[in-house]
């Protein structure tokens, strides 16, 4: 039987497998549902991209002009660590939610810049970084300790 951080870290190493596109080429991204939960309980379902490789996670929502409430981009990494986020060549403007191996919120950044290349650090490991809609967080009243999971 697999710990519920152990089944958590296997969900996400097979949402690194490349998908493929109708017209069959290969996507640098995958696809996932998630639902985040706030202290309340109340919960809010996401429509993820996946971007579990260095050239995915640095592409990620680049030159994107809209996001959905309802959408969002998964940074997935393979092991723990200090993560950085720039908002170089992104229009949208963002909310990040950085996330430990067990779908805990470690830290709340909102209103990232369109355009701003400041770097924006996780302050401590992560695994995940989710990058939502600005504005989102509070419209959830997501905070530090909220939870993160996949819908498998």
């Amino acid at each position: 039987m697999f710990s519920k951080q152990t089944g958590f870290l296997l969900l996400l190493l097979l949402l690194t497998a490349a998908t493929t596109t109708a017209a069959g080429q290969e996507s640098l991204f995958g696809e996932a549902r998630g639902v985040l939960e706030n202290r309340e309980g109340e919960q809010h379902e996401l429509t993820l991209e996946v971007a579990a490789t260095p050239e995915a996670r640095q592409t990620g929502l680049m030159f994107r002009q809209e996001l959905s409430e309802d959408a969002g981009m998964l940074l997935v990494w393979a092991r723990p660590q200090i993560v950085g986020i720039w908002m170089a060549n992104t229009a949208v403007a963002l909310d990040l939610l950085f996330i430990d191996g067990g779908g805990r919120i470690v830290g709340v950044h909102e209103g990232a810049v369109p355009f701003d290349e400041t770097v924006i650090s996780s302050g401590e490991e992560v695994m995940m970084v989710l990058e939502v809609s600005a504005g989102l967080v509070s419209a959830l009243q997501l905070r530090e300790g909220d939870r993160f999971r996949l819908i498998p």
